[in-house]
């Protein structure tokens, strides 16, 4: 998609475009979670309105981050919507999830875990029947057809089964992952304590669950008398999320980008939980019950935009890809003629801007690093880099940090050793290369 836009308008519409598209996309959830909110009463849509207006960096990383947080967000909803019209019309309108099932396939490879295990919460939630079992294997089908076919294309044209940034970014290690996947997970709700009444709303759904199916529904709304199945496989297909981000040792992008395109589907399990709350309450408590929500409301709402407001919203990457952009005009301008191959581990700014060869020496876009032997242990993400491997085919020009060079906006800056393993500091190295100042003609 974003590179139509480049085709379309270049650069001038590329970011401007991938925005509007993320908005769409975030606008596309929270138009699934909304409409499934309206059978829970008053309390239960107001409360789920507040869940959401709570996200705030859920707002970050599926608008301004113009990443594919916001398409696999939108692919995990229209997902689960479509799972439930499975599950309502008896099995009869399958094709829905399969064709949500290539979506998500087509936008991340967590699909591999999730659209199975969110199949399972369907179950879970609604029984063993029929209708679940015929949704169960639509999405075990549509998934082994979808990845077995994305897996057969990479491997006939890159020559390997799975996505680069699995090489370069995933530990083989299965302990260490789950490790550091589950301190990851537990990182959440250290920095958001308030999600634990969610995880305690999904709780409280799984133990009334067996006696709500007894009763034919009890307690639901009689447009919907499975509202509370639908909260409680909302919950589960959250968890099942959460999990996938175990799996594979969690991310290193700040306030867990991995779990927020899961996040607006909790507010159904909490939307219910308050709407069963307020329907316990007398006529006589009602308006104290009122007042005291509002006042937990705003505290919560205060407490939760809290960490992404002091984290800057991600401001350090948008610096830091600014400050690639400058240096590949600066290197452009001086060395555009011949341009040699540059050494970097912050690609993307630099390869923005510099026309000349860019290679990632934690191996994002030069294979040989992606698939070079290593644990992938310790800098989460950025533990591919392989020194064997750079003196095979060392580049011509190491940029170790982006304004390495840039002396007017305020160098030198320390070199981060951890992620190239202290190459930098060896003796080979300094025979190899010389330090090398550029000047440009104009400040």
């Amino acid at each position: 998609l974003q590179a139509l836009l480049y085709r379309l308008g270049g650069p001038a519409l590329l970011e401007p475009g991938s925005v509007v598209l993320s908005l769409l996309f975030a606008g596309i959830a929270l138009g699934v979670v909304f409409r499934l909110l309206a059978p829970y009463g008053p309390a239960g849509r107001w409360t789920g309105v507040v869940w959401i207006a709570s996200l705030g960096s859920f707002y970050h990383w599926t608008g301004l981050a113009m990443m594919d947080s916001a398409l696999w967000t939108a692919a995990i909803h229209l997902f689960f919507a479509a799972c439930l019209r499975t599950v309502r019309s008896g099995g009869a309108q399958g094709a829905w999830t399969a064709a949500a099932v290539l979506l998500m396939a087509l936008s991340r490879p967590d699909t591999t875990l999730v659209a199975p295990g969110g199949a399972v919460a369907f179950v879970l939630a609604f029984g063993w029947r029929p209708a679940t079992r015929r949704l169960l294997w639509t999405v075990l089908a549509s998934t082994a057809l979808t990845q077995g076919g994305l897996t057969l294309w990479r491997w006939l044209y890159f020559g390997y089964p799975l996505p680069n940034t699995y090489y370069t970014k995933v530990s083989p290690d299965l302990g260490y992952r789950l490790g550091e996947g589950l301190a990851y997970v537990a990182g959440y709700f250290r920095a958001h304590p308030v999600s634990l009444v969610a995880v305690g709303a999904v709780g409280w759904l799984l133990w009334r669950s067996r006696r709500a199916r007894r009763s034919g529904g009890e307690g639901s709304a009689p447009e919907a008398p499975d509202a509370h199945r639908v909260a409680l496989a909302a919950g589960l297909v959250a968890a099942v999320g959460f999990g996938s981000a175990v799996v594979v040792g969690g991310d290193h992008f700040f306030d867990h980008r991995f779990l927020q395109p899961y996040l607006p589907l909790l507010a159904l399990p909490l939307g219910w939980a308050a709407w069963q709350g307020w329907t316990r309450v007398g006529a006589r408590r009602r308006q104290e019950a009122a007042v005291a929500a509002v006042v937990l409301a705003t505290l919560f709402l205060v407490r939760e935009w809290r960490t992404p407001l002091r984290s800057e919203i991600g401001v350090s990457g948008y610096e830091m890809a600014l400050e690639g952009r400058l240096m590949g005009e600066v290197l452009d301008r001086v060395l555009g003629d011949d341009p040699p191959v540059l050494g970097v581990w912050q690609a993307g700014g630099i390869g923005y801007a510099y026309r000349g060869p860019v290679r990632d020496l934690l191996g994002l876009n030069w294979v040989a690093m992606g698939h070079a032997p290593g644990d992938r242990k310790g800098i989460r993400d950025h533990a591919a880099f392989h020194e064997p491997t750079f003196w095979s085919e060392p580049p011509d020009l190491m940029v170790p940090v982006p304004l390495a060079l840039v002396e007017r906006v305020g160098c030198p800056r320390r070199v981060w050793g951890g992620v190239l393993r202290g190459v930098m500091t060896t003796d080979r190295f300094r025979r190899a290369f010389e330090p090398l100042v550029v000047r440009t003609p104009e400040p």
